[in-house]
């Protein structure tokens, strides 16, 4: 998509670096001056990996500091991981935010 893009991906990981797969990431926060809410699901993107997912943030790269955060559930809605905070970048060179979540032991 080259800088006609800008979107957030990765992988959901367990402590032996194996794919966990249909875990719910949630994308939440402010971009572009709109109120984001989404959910995606591990596995389902496998661009990224087995237990791939992505958000599509939009067609055009732009700038923002901790406005937006992804955090990892449970198949019941419950938060496995705290909120983890991104920023994006007026830059076609970072128009990719790739975050995993690893179980820890």
């Amino acid at each position: 998509e080259g800088c006609n893009w800008q979107g957030i991906g990765g992988t959901v990981k367990d402590v032996n670096n194996a794919d966990m797969i249909y875990f719910t990431v949630r994308l939440a926060g402010f971009y572009n001056g709109k109120t984001k809410n989404e959910i995606s699901v591990s596995g389902i993107t496998p661009l990224y990996g087995k237990s791939g997912y992505e958000f599509v943030l939009g067609t055009v790269p732009i700038s923002s500091k901790e406005e937006l955060y992804i955090q990892l559930l449970d198949q019941a809605g419950l938060p496995l991981s705290d909120n983890v905070y991104l920023d994006t970048y007026n830059d076609c060179s970072k128009n990719l935010a790739i975050v995993t979540f690893k179980k820890n032991p």
